[in-house]
């Protein structure tokens, strides 16, 4: 643990992916301002887990297990959902979320969803302003694959039997 690596590349946004790999896996990463390399330190999946986690809002401190009744607004909303129509688009996880041109957030997973015959990603938005369902119902977002962006359909209910009615019968 400890060892750094220096990663150069040309796409646009290869320190958002390094990062979020990194995340994942549990290393450290540092991006340069000046175009230099960015630098992954080899870190352990356990010990990275929490590394730059953002608290979801003040919980009683006396209580481990207490949750805080609400989050803060620019903490985000997690795991909505988007699609995108064409079948030869592959979500992989890890792709950028555009809205309006800006990128919002990232797909944390991803995968071909049978049921409804789409590819699905589920991912985070934040804006500084806050995130409410207006502001997610409102604008036009695309996913980038691949260095290519594409045009994408943002679900805040879920795709498949919303109300549980088929489970229930």
């Amino acid at each position: 643990m400890g060892s750094r690596l220096g990663v150069t590349g040309t796409a646009p946004d290869l320190a958002v992916h390094l990062l979020g790999w990194c995340r994942a896996q549990g290393h450290g990463f540092t991006a340069s301002a000046d175009g230099g390399p960015a630098w992954i330190t080899k870190g352990s999946a356990q010990a990275g887990r929490w590394r730059g986690a953002e608290s979801a809002g003040q919980a009683d401190s006396a209580n481990e297990e207490a949750v805080a009744d609400s989050p803060r607004a620019t903490w985000g909303l997690a795991a909505r959902g988007a699609t995108v129509d064409d079948p030869n688009i592959v979500l992989l996880g890890r792709e950028a979320i555009y809205r309006d041109g800006e990128r919002v957030g990232w797909l944390s997973s991803a995968g071909w969803g049978h049921t409804v015959r789409k590819n699905i990603g589920f991912g985070y938005a934040r804006n500084a302003s806050g995130l409410d369902e207006a502001f997610l119902k409102t604008g036009i977002y695309e996913l980038e694959v691949a260095a290519e962006r594409h045009p994408c359909t943002l679900h805040l209910a879920p795709l498949y039997d919303p109300r549980g009615e088929r489970i229930r019968s």
